[in-house]
């Protein structure tokens, strides 16, 4: 398996796809849960710099991009890090959206923000966005109490999972 530094050098066809598989539901959901009136948290967990060195845009890019465009007065985009270079680069790429108010970078532990989090989004629309580089961090312990949410606030979680990892954990004894 590739280190985690090397993924973000350029990206790979699996990551195009989920990328764009991300910016497309963005597109129906953001349309939707405006209609609800009330605040919209979209959270990527694992959010990486942002751009790749190749100049394609990740996730966070596609996020603010879809939520400037489908609900630009009600969105508040949070990106977590937990390796400082990319945090850095994070912060430098999101500055548009950081200086309107629209994206908070932090630097820290998915599985912490998680955790404090669900006191915070008591009455939001909330979409998780939940890519981590492996099988780390996503412990259904974290992300129960969002499924218990008060069913008035829109509540999505997206995981993409590596399969191969699966499988290979699956057989493991």
């Amino acid at each position: 398996m590739k280190s985690e530094r090397d993924f973000f050098k350029g990206k790979r066809p699996w990551s195009k796809i989920k990328d764009r598989v991300l910016g497309e539901y963005l597109v129906p959901y953001l349309r939707k849960v405006a209609k609800l009136r009330k605040p919209i948290v979209i959270v990527d967990a694992f959010a990486g710099p942002g751009i790749f060195e190749d100049g394609s845009e990740g996730s966070p890019i596609i996020i603010c991009k879809k939520a400037e465009e489908h609900s630009p007065d009600n969105y508040l985009a949070i990106f977590v890090n937990n390796n400082k270079r990319f945090h850095s680069e994070l912060e430098k790429n999101l500055e548009p959206y950081k200086k309107k108010g629209k994206a908070i970078t932090v630097y820290g532990d998915a599985k912490e923000l998680l955790a404090e989090l669900k006191d915070i989004v008591v009455e939001a629309t909330l979409l998780i966005y939940l890519d981590p580089f492996g099988l780390k961090d996503c412990e259904f312990e974290l992300l129960e109490p969002y499924l218990g949410r008060d069913k008035r606030f829109s509540t999505e979680i997206i995981i993409n999972l590596s399969t191969p990892t699966l499988h290979r954990l699956a057989t493991s004894k």
